[in-house]
């Protein structure tokens, strides 16, 4: 199946003609090796019938230029014009009794006639000789094919190889706008001509070359049974793979027979190059070729690229058409090119690599996702943080994990693979990869960006109509830093599978990825902004996530043992006030207040003036400030002379989450409040405190600290004592001396925290037997808690 030498014109003498060879037996029709007019040099000494004859009064015979398994090729001059010369290719005279082969002449002829450029060998002329032989009358060319030309100089130039891609395709384009397809590229079929013995100063010196031999050819408009699906029709080591498997073909077909051809001219060698013919067909029908930098690495990473993507399997992946595969080669050596103005610079080479940008831009991705994934972490860790350090593995469990981590890494390990395999080597698909990568990142920041934004305007918006802070922290809560990394990831992903599936014709796929994701996104959004909303009782504006141990019934946070807190907090108001209410005519009119409330904070402290002593504007203050992060100082401030003119608005709602909002935050918000709490919220304040360390566990440090103060100077109940002691107790052992304690001014959320220490989960893994917290102590703390349990329910 290997090609015979490429012809080489030499002139035969007349005298030394022989007769006509004919081959003892027809070549297989199926392949095209054997299909060629190119053969081995004719000896001088072959005589040939032909020789001196004229040709239907027109074209006189001079010479053979060569012989190949079709038939011979001759030089010939015109009759009455003897400057014009022709080559003359005549059909075996075997062949000339085959119809099938005598079509297929007569369509070359058709084919290449019917184009007009300057990169396809002209056929003038179809006629037969007096023995009935068919022939065709072409353009004598004076060189050698590109199979010879490449034997001479080896593996071509960055730009020669490009200068050649873009006369072929320019050739083939024509080729396509006549509506014929070529389908037998390959060195043999690409004539190099001879430069001008003379060429004009300035002219180029690289190679100008022609497209031959459309005896492979189809008309798309008219294929016939010449063409069969089904029958492998091309050359093995340079066809495409939809030809390899008898599929169907179309232009870009030739497109990857350009990208074959520009592969042998880059590297000096066919891109299969198996042992046998159908090996070579089997390895185009399942891999790809190597690397042509891998071959020669002085190959340019762009016109590898350019080289790949012409030859890619798919003919989807391909470039659409010759004029695009033309454009892409042209703007390696445009004026601004890649490869006109990298030069020698090394660093240029570097960034060019389409491999170190798709790093780059992975890690990128990675990075980000690594800090959402960390934030996303600290906000599991305080929601679930107790439920995972109780958590204690069964056999099974530790199984089933084991199995989960594996499948986990036997999926990376496989997608690793098939990007190293199907990706990595192919610098075509990396280039595609690098635009796709980096719109996933930026998918991925800005789904995470905008719905932080999202967020924080709503919270704002929420306080500027409502004139006070929306319910919960809006900056960093931990369903927020969850629910961001979800979005971003999923923004990512999607962005990703839209790149990577955009030649799809799935409907499914694409209305998944255009329509149910991003709603999925914004339902996430929404679900996130309306949490805080949802997470609380709808009469009291708080931070509070209502803890088990915090929510005490009525009457549970007292002043003393037995008090209702009522008649504390009125006890508490009469020593601390030591003066009697205002009377009314100290108090601002209805319609005065609401006028300065609609004005805003400096009508309200004008109003201040004049009424001092209405605790109304000053509630009315708190608000006004509180809506505002720049003066939320200001509004901790006001709680102060509020407290002061009306200690029973330490019980307030609005002024409980202020506080709370206070001492969650830092500097002069967090000093402000806590010299609210540590002055005029009585013991209140303890009860505050001991609430917000139960709903906020990353603040509990500095919250403890404010509680003991409270405890020094007695402001904090006894009941709210022990159940501090109790919860925050180091050890089971340690709780053991509270329990008299507990007995006598224990409330609910005493006896919550002893029946949790003593009492079994309901589930603690498969397989496992449950055991309360503090087994060795249960018994004690059951009984405790019984003992609190039978005096809540007789307590008044």
């Amino acid at each position: 199946m290997t090609r015979p030498p490429s012809l080489k014109y030499q002139a035969v003498p007349p005298d030394r003609v022989q007769p006509f060879p004919l081959p003892e037996e027809l070549p297989d029709l199926s392949l095209s090796e054997q299909n060629s007019w190119a053969g081995e040099e004719v000896s001088p000494d072959a005589p040939d019938p032909l020789i001196g004859q004229t040709l239907q009064g027109t074209y006189l015979v001079l010479r053979v230029l060569g012989a190949g398994g079709m038939g011979r090729v001759y030089e010939a001059h015109h009759t009455r014009i003897f400057a014009k010369r022709y080559a003359i290719k005549v059909l075996h005279a075997e062949f000339a009794r085959n119809p099938e082969l005598r079509q297929r002449f007569q369509r070359e002829a058709e084919a290449a006639a019917s184009i007009e450029h300057s990169g396809v060998v002209g056929t003038y002329d179809v006629g037969e000789t007096p023995e009935g032989w068919p022939y065709m009358v072409c353009e004598l060319l004076m060189g050698v094919d590109l199979n010879e030309y490449l034997k001479t100089h080896g593996a071509l130039a960055p730009e020669v190889v490009a200068h050649i891609g873009k006369q072929l395709a320019s050739a083939l384009a024509a080729a396509h706008a006549k509506g014929v397809i070529h389908r037998d590229l390959k060195p043999h079929n690409i004539f190099v001509l001879a430069p001008e013995a003379e060429q004009p100063e300035g002219a180029s010196a690289l190679p100008a070359v022609k497209v031959l031999d459309f005896g492979l050819s189809r008309f798309m408009e008219r294929d016939t049974e010449l063409t069969k699906t089904g029958i492998i029709i091309g050359t093995p080591g340079y066809m495409a793979p939809e030809q390899a498997m008898g599929q169907e073909t179309d232009i870009r077909t030739d497109v990857y027979g350009i990208g074959a051809l520009l592969y042998a001219m880059a590297t000096g060698q066919a891109p299969f190059g198996e042992e046998t013919p159908q090996l070579t067909v089997l390895a185009v029908m399942n891999r790809e070729p190597p690397r042509p930098r891998d071959i020669n690495p002085k190959v340019p990473i762009e016109l590898e690229i350019v080289i790949q993507k012409a030859m890619a399997r798919q003919a989807a992946e391909r470039y659409q058409s010759a004029p695009e595969l033309g454009e892409a080669l042209a703007r390696l050596y445009a004026p601004y090119g890649p490869l006109n103005r990298r030069g020698d610079q090394k660093s240029s080479r570097l960034l060019s690599s389409p491999r170190l940008r798709l790093g780059l831009t992975l890690g990128l991705l990675a990075v980000f996702l690594a800090c959402a994934a960390y934030g996303a972490a600290l906000g599991g860790l305080e929601l679930f943080g107790d439920t995972l350090r109780h958590f204690r593995p069964s056999l099974l469990e530790w199984l089933l994990l084991a199995f989960l981590g594996l499948v986990s890494l036997g999926t990376a390990a496989t997608a690793l693979y098939l990007l190293e395999r199907r990706v990595w080597n192919n610098s075509a698909r990396v280039a595609e990869l690098v635009p796709k990568a980096a719109r996933a990142l930026f998918v991925a920041i800005a789904a995470y960006g905008l719905s932080a934004l999202f967020s924080l305007t709503t919270s704002a918006t929420f306080a500027a109509v409502h004139k006070r802070p929306i319910a919960g922290d809006s900056l960093t809560p931990p369903v927020l830093l969850l629910v961001l990394f979800g979005i971003a990831t999923l923004g990512g992903t999607v962005s990703l599978l839209r790149s990577l599936f955009a030649v799809t014709k799935n409907r499914i796929l694409s209305a998944l990825t255009q329509t149910i994701a991003p709603a999925l996104a914004m339902v996430l959004s929404l679900w996130l902004i309306t949490l805080p909303h949802r997470s609380e009782p709808a009469s009291r504006p708080s931070l509070a996530v209502a803890a088990e141990d915090s929510s005490a019934p009525q009457g549970s946070s007292s002043s003393g043992r037995g008090e209702a807190p009522e008649r504390a907090a009125e006890k508490g108001s009469a020593s601390r006030a030591g003066s009697p209410p205002p009377a009314p005519h100290e108090l601002a009119p209805k319609d005065d207040l609401d006028i300065a409330i609609h004005d805003g904070p400096e009508a309200l402290e004008a109003l201040k003036e004049k009424y001092p002593r209405d605790a109304k504007i000053l509630k009315a203050l708190v608000l006004a400030y509180a809506s505002r992060a720049d003066t939320l100082t200001r509004s901790l401030e006001t709680i102060s002379d509020l407290l002061q003119l009306d200690p029973t608005a330490n019980k307030d709602s609005d002024v409980v989450f202020i506080l709370k909002k206070g001492l969650l935050l830092k500097g002069k918000p967090y000093a402000a409040a806590a010299s609210a709490v540590r002055n005029h919220m009585g013991t209140e304040g303890a009860e505050l405190l001991y609430q917000l360390m139960s709903e906020r566990p990353e603040h509990r440090a500095r919250l403890k600290e404010l509680f003991q103060e409270l405890r020094k100077t007695k402001r904090a109940a006894p009941n709210v004592l022990i159940a501090y002691d109790l919860r925050y107790a180091p050890s089971c052992q340690a709780r053991v001396p509270l329990l008299e304690r507990a007995e006598q001014d224990g409330d609910i959320r005493s006896l919550h925290q002893l029946q949790a220490l003593s009492t079994a989960p309901k589930k603690c893994g498969w397989g496992r037997t449950c055991y309360p917290p503090c087994k060795a102590e249960a018994e004690r703390f059951r009984k405790s808690a019984k003992v609190i349990a039978r005096r809540l329910e007789t307590s008044p």
